[in-house]
């Protein structure tokens, strides 16, 4: 319906309060609407917090991953010492540096700009501006957006407690601590080698 024929109707005395009617049936409209996205934007925070609880799961993963690469390592150590002739039962305990270290791909970019001023004298300037900046990439893994990762470093082995069966000999300890040391790329002092009680 046009607005003329509204204030027609309405007549010239009413013209005022329509007016003004009009304006907060305006502002009841725009209110609803900012509501509305308010409400809209609490739903996609609460969709949000789903996916930080599936990545914090991802973090949990990751964790546990770290666990069980620790403990094959300790199971494959355990195994191959007790192979050794004179060795009976092994136990081991293995320290690592730290959990997996990620090393993700990142966007180098580097730009030199040069400037030459002429000033009014006849003297001349010129300015050399370097801009360096880098950023991890993203790649969109489905629902959730991640870095990119090139490479994993499995955790670094500082030190390995041994108790063996068979350990009272110095040979055999000898051979043991040699083994692992080797083995783990780490110092013979870092390998500490002692008998089980029977």
């Amino acid at each position: 319906m046009d607005l003329k024929k509204l204030f027609e109707i309405l007549g010239e005395k009413n013209t005022k309060n329509t007016l003004y009617n009009i304006f907060i049936v305006f502002l009841i409209g725009i209110f609803i609407v900012i509501v509305a996205s308010f409400f809209k934007n609490k739903n996609e925070t609460q969709a949000n917090g789903k996916i930080a609880d599936s990545n914090e799961v991802q973090i949990i993963n990751n964790k546990y991953d770290t666990t069980l690469y620790e403990q094959r390592q300790k199971e494959e150590l355990k195994n191959i010492l007790s192979k050794i002739e004179g060795v009976g039962n092994v136990d081991v305990m293995i320290y690592f540096e730290s959990g997996e270290e990620q090393v993700p791909a990142v966007d180098v970019n580097r730009s030199v700009s040069t400037t030459e001023e002429n000033d009014n004298s006849g003297g001349k300037r010129q300015i050399t501006q370097n801009n360096d900046g880098s950023k991890v990439v993203i790649a969109n893994t489905g629902n959730s957006n991640e870095p990119l990762i090139l490479k994993r470093y499995k955790p670094k082995v500082t030190g390995v407690i041994i108790v063996a069966e068979g350990a009272e000999d110095g040979k055999i300890q000898y051979e043991m601590t040699k083994a692992v040391a080797n083995f783990y790329n780490i110092p013979d002092n870092k390998v500490n080698v002692y008998s089980m009680k029977r």
